[in-house]
């Protein structure tokens, strides 16, 4: 397969390579709309970046380090939980859902203070650009739940997160120090006062070792640190330990209509060597956040790796394909896990108000006109999150959806089973 040359991009370049067509055209409206996005761009170089005024937030541990737990550990992961870009979060097949982080940050309160929430995993663009202001903005989103040095505005129990680097954290701060500013300690140590946003983190529960690893898919924005990811991640991947969980930004798998598949190769590049390296059927679930929507894909059946998509957590929705061509992520024919994708044919059934021809675009019969079936994120967006327990050798993965009141309910969850492999069940 004929790999693409990467090259260094301007920072414009990256605020906006969402915004074309697929073979990188603007059309005078996407002219109009690059030039007010420019604007924004230096509106919010004049803020600057002083890493020591940002406000820090714990994280779940250090690069290399070990926790103990006793026999059980749960955490929520989520993505894209940045405040709307006017205009760009906008589009005919994503719609804004202004309230959903805040809707997704009060469920996972309610869970931290039922004692059911250990961290949580963020997995990138929790802030538009890298500026001072922006990560102001993050820290009040997230004071009352995160653990950090400011003070919450409501009392209970706070936690600790593992970040994750998406490309909104680079957007002018291409060295990363405002992600290094909000989480202090983060990364490997690469040297000379940079920071690194890949490191790996084992818990021990129960009798199982669990490894952690976080890998950067932004190629283009880490320059020559790419390589130096490359370097040190076989050691990472390798060692004692029984089960193998990924967490990156962009998404080897997704459907969503806003999310690129395999950008550039660098998932698949980064998925495996990390395979080659981790062991024989250790790798259990890979976790990105590419497209704006939520989704879940067994591609290797049951007793393979698990691809979540965890994107839904923010402000925009991207509409959801059923099913799609994976050759771009060196697969076959893809499609939602059957019963996730069941799952959510049972909750558009019995949401009121919908038309006949929103059920027949998710369903692909009757009226509809379309080429595949869909889930319209104007209709039926799947805001929501990832709630993972593991006990032992079993680890369970619940998706919890926002519902129109606001709530959100797990209408889906996956289990998997040492010997047994994967089983799927939905409410």
């Amino acid at each position: 397969m004929q790999r693409r040359v990467h090259e260094r991009r301007p920072v414009e370049s990256i605020l906006f390579a969402k915004a074309g067509n697929k073979d990188g055209c603007y059309c005078p409206l996407m002219l109009r709309i690059k030039l007010i996005a420019l604007l924004f761009v230096f509106t919010a170089s004049a803020c600057g970046l002083q890493p020591k005024n940002i406000p820090s937030h714990r994280i779940v541990g250090s690069d290399n380090s070990e926790i103990e737990a006793v026999s059980d550990v749960r955490f929520g992961v989520l993505g894209n939980t940045r405040t709307t870009i006017p205009i760009l979060d906008s589009g005919k097949d994503a719609t804004r859902q202004e309230k959903a982080s805040g809707q997704i940050i009060g469920d996972l309160m309610w869970q931290s203070q039922q004692g059911a929430l250990d961290f949580v995993v963020l997995l990138g663009d929790m802030v538009r650009f890298s500026r001072d202001s922006e990560w102001s903005a993050f820290d009040a989103q997230w004071r009352d739940l995160l653990d950090g040095e400011s003070v919450p505005e409501m009392q209970g129990r706070r936690i600790p997160t593992m970040p994750v680097a998406g490309d909104r954290e680079a957007v002018l701060d291409e060295r990363l120090q405002g992600f290094g500013g909000a989480f202090p300690g983060v990364g490997a140590s690469i040297g000379f006062n940079r920071v690194a946003s890949w490191y790996h983190i084992d818990q021990k529960i129960g009798q199982a070792k669990w490894r952690f690893l976080v890998v950067d898919t932004n190629k283009d924005g880490l320059g020559s640190r790419w390589r130096e990811q490359l370097f040190w991640l076989p050691q990472a991947a390798s060692g004692d330990y029984d089960h193998l969980i990924v967490f990156m930004h962009d998404s080897r798998i997704t459907l969503a209509s806003d999310g690129e598949m395999n950008p550039d190769g660098v998932p698949q590049e980064l998925i495996e060597l990390i395979e080659q390296h981790a062991g024989l059927m250790k790798l259990r679930v890979v976790f990105s956040a590419g497209g704006h929507s939520s989704e879940i894909y067994l591609p290797e059946g049951r007793l393979g790796t698990a691809y979540v998509g965890a994107g839904g957590g923010g402000p925009k929705a991207a509409t959801l394909r059923r099913w799609g061509d994976g050759t771009r992520a060196g697969m076959e024919a893809i499609q939602l896990e059957p019963r996730f994708d069941l799952a959510l044919q049972g909750v558009l059934a019995r949401r009121e108000g919908l038309s006949q021809s929103v059920m027949d675009e998710a369903r692909a019969e009757g009226d509809w006109d379309g080429f595949i079936g869909r889930y319209n994120s104007k209709h039926f967006p799947l805001s929501g999150y990832w709630l993972v327990d593991i006990q032992n050798d079993t680890l369970r993965l619940g998706f919890r959806l926002v519902g129109p009141t606001g709530a959100l309910e797990e209408i889906y969850s996956l289990s998997y089973r040492s010997k047994e492999g994967w089983s799927a069940s939905s409410q």
